[in-house]
């Protein structure tokens, strides 16, 4: 049967991976010892599965087809109700407090409910003790035994006033000080009172009263001790001042681990420090061999004497002893050197450096020093210390120019930092080439980390080996031994501040580059915008994405001009015009001939074009009226001048003279001039009259405006 609902356990955690439900929080429930836990689920209907289980251990499992089973050591103990799911453990023992989960199946969908239960006893009946503390003051102390006594909660009262805390510091008028205390013990479940006189404070102990009167094993409960250092290998020695023998000693290890129990029932040690423990049954004296790196952490002393429960706090720092320091020297100039005192150890923060040479001090690992040459023989002497041991170094200043690994032992290098967080100069590089980061490290580091702007991680290295990070995996190259970073196919987008940090001998160092990706010049085209006959705009332009990067410059007759616009005169058409395009990687050059810019702007316009047919249209209309009023005029007046004006749009000669032409001559209009002779023929003079006009240019008209034309309309 068992094994059948082993099936059945694991066929609900199955579908329970196809249909789920919200779990209910864990809520934390009290139960006195030998009472009942009862187990009362809210539940949407009647179930086909249920099971209940103990931290992890099945205590019962119901199946409509199977039946129910109920699994050691609660044969005798439950009583489950089938349809509700509701569950009895009778007879709650300490054993039975932790966490119990409610599995159940209804119409095939999945439900969990979770409950925490915690086993408590009863609080019994307080005892107060009486401390004197000076003639008329004294400590009142309640106390009470527990299994559990964090969930106690002490309260005092006396003539209305109220004061939390199992000790009260009051003041005692004599032996026949009436007042009466009153402490209050309870945990969730239960409470207890005791009465106390203040006057029995002075009364015989053990004679005249039960209340025993007595200086206290602790003054003050819960109080933390100095930190404590050891160095590695050596003892742990913790040496608690109790007046009198305890009848109970617990030494637990931080978060809670035991190290030892001692009570009437003899000597508990705790795994890891079986063979490594001595612990005085008399003293709480306890001493740990061999100290480790994992023997650091916060060590609590509980203890009991006459049922009152002491406690004392112990940090303890296992550190390793100071090595031998060496000094380096960091030429920065001629006569000017770093001097760099270093070592290693396992707890750097703890390290303390001091210089000291001719009576002078200076605290610190690095000092700067003035220096006469290499016959320079002033001694530089560097103490380094932890809070338990010491190391020494001493250093000629004239060491600094002699050939390193050579005449001197003392190891002279520069430092894998001249100052920390240096932020190197702008660095471009241009869109799809390589990005190439090379920082001047001396020694192979220990860990190699670039960060990207904005703190993006770009690649790490470390005893663990090299991590790449999205975006650079297939792009990068890292050398392990120079930091040096390469990233190929750079993009606009690996434009940012990059930053590396590195570590040497634990010395961490760090470097900043600014890093911008641009495109190449293109070629630039020149234009040119006559402002008239003698003066012209030349400008250049070319396309880029980084145009606030792009400078220009003109040249021309060993004279040159910034700027993308040029102001040139016409009178020189042979000279020529080179305009230079830059960024800070690639340039361009155009060049332009003076002479081009009557050609380009006959080329690129029309207006040229109607500008010598409308001069030519106007000399010509002037001749033959002239020719034909006083020579061959034979035709009537209109006619004559229908025939002359049979055009669009006409500017004066003196205008075209001073400004660009705007008239535009149409196919069109070109089409009626020619054919204009033909229809006049069979119009009738008179009904020119009747033609709508429109104003006509004189030949007097100012030569700043373009003179109004008159049109007919055929």
């Amino acid at each position: 049967m068992v094994k059948q609902y082993s099936l059945v356990s694991l066929l609900y955690h199955l579908l329970a991976l196809v249909a789920s439900s919200p779990d209910s929080a864990r809520h934390l429930e009290y139960v006195l010892k030998g009472q009942e836990i009862n187990f009362l689920p809210s539940i949407p209907g009647k179930p086909d599965l249920v099971g209940w289980i103990h931290d992890g251990i099945d205590v019962v499992w119901f199946d409509l087809q199977m039946g129910k089973d109920v699994f050691p050591p609660y044969e005798d103990r439950i009583t489950l109700n089938q349809e509700s799911a509701r569950l009895i453990i009778k007879d709650a023992t300490y054993e039975d407090s932790g966490n119990y989960d409610l599995k159940l199946m209804i119409n095939g969908q999945h439900h969990r409910l979770k409950y925490r239960i915690e086993v408590i006893d009863k609080v019994d009946q307080p005892h107060i003790s009486c401390v004197l503390t000076s003639p008329n003051r004294v400590l009142l102390i309640c106390s009470t035994d527990s299994k559990h006594p964090d969930l106690l909660e002490f309260k005092w009262s006396s003539d209305g006033k109220e004061h939390p805390g199992p000790n009260w510091q009051i003041n005692v008028r004599g032996k026949h000080d009436d007042r009466l205390y009153r402490c209050e013990v309870s945990n969730p479940l239960t409470k207890e009172t005791a009465n106390f006189t203040a006057g029995d404070c002075f009364l015989e102990p053990f004679e005249k009263t039960k209340k025993r009167i007595r200086r206290s094993p602790c003054n003050t409960p819960d109080v933390s001790q100095d930190l404590k250092y050891v160095l590695k290998g050596q003892e742990i020695n913790l040496k608690p001042p109790i007046p009198e023998k305890p009848d109970l000693i617990i030494w637990f290890y931080h978060d809670g681990r035991g190290v030892v129990l001692f009570d009437d029932k003899g000597e508990l040690h705790f795994p890891s420090y079986e063979d490594r423990i001595i612990l005085n049954h008399s003293t709480a004296e306890l001493t740990i061999n061999n100290a480790t790196y994992e023997d650091s952490g916060n060590y609590t002393l509980s203890w009991n004497i006459n049922n009152e429960e002491c406690r004392l706090k112990y940090p303890v720092e296992v550190i390793d002893k100071v090595d031998q320091p060496h000094i380096s020297c960091v030429l920065t100039s001629p006569n000017r050197v770093l001097l760099v005192c270093s070592t290693e150890s396992k707890h750097p923060d703890l390290l303390e450096f001091k210089w000291s040479s001719d009576g002078k001090e200076h605290a610190g690992p690095n000092l700067q020093i003035n220096v006469r040459g290499k016959h320079d023989d002033r001694v530089y002497r560097c103490d380094v210390s932890n809070p338990l041991t010491k190391e020494t170094a001493n250093f000629t200043a004239g060491d600094c120019f002699l050939e390193p690994f050579k005449k001197t032992k003392k190891r002279i290098r520069r430092s894998p930092c001249n100052t920390p967080d240096v932020s190197q100069d702008l660095k471009y590089v241009l869109k799809g080439q390589e990005i190439n980061l090379k920082p001047p490290i001396p020694e192979k580091p220990d860990l190699i980390i670039w960060f990207y702007h904005d703190g993006r991680g770009v690649v790490l290295f470390d005893d663990k080996g090299e991590l790449n990070f999205p975006s650079y995996e297939d792009r990068i190259i890292l050398n392990h031994s120079t930091a040096e970073l390469t990233i190929n196919n750079a993009t606009y987008e690996d434009s940012g501040n990059y930053t590396l940090s590195w570590k040497i001998n634990n010395e961490e160092c760090r470097l900043k580059y600014p890093v911008e990706v641009i495109d190449k010049v293109t070629k630039p085209n020149i234009s040119c915008e006559m402002v008239n006959l003698k003066q012209a705009f030349l400008e250049c332009l070319t396309e880029g994405k980084s145009d606030p990067l792009l400078k220009f410059n003109w040249r021309s007759q060993g004279t040159e001009q910034t700027g993308p616009i040029l102001k040139i005169n016409l009178s020189d058409e042979q000279h020529v015009y080179h305009c230079d395009v830059s960024n800070p990687l690639t340039n361009e050059t155009a060049s332009f001939l003076a002479k081009d810019c009557f050609l380009n702007n006959k080329l690129n316009s029309t207006d040229w074009i109607y500008y010598v047919i409308v001069v030519c249209l106007v000399i010509g209309f002037i001749a033959g009226y002239l020719f034909r009023t006083k020579w061959q005029c034979s035709e009537p007046f209109e006619i004559i001048r229908a025939k002359c004006f049979e055009t669009t749009e006409v500017a004066s000669p003196s205008a075209a003279m001073e400004m660009k032409p705007l008239v535009t001559l149409s196919t069109n209009q070109t089409r009626k001039r020619n054919l204009g002779s033909e229809r006049l023929k069979n119009i009738p003079a008179k009904d020119f009259e009747k033609r709508e006009t429109t104003e006509v240019a004189s030949p007097s008209a100012p030569k700043e405006m373009i003179p109004p034309v008159r049109r007919h309309t055929m």
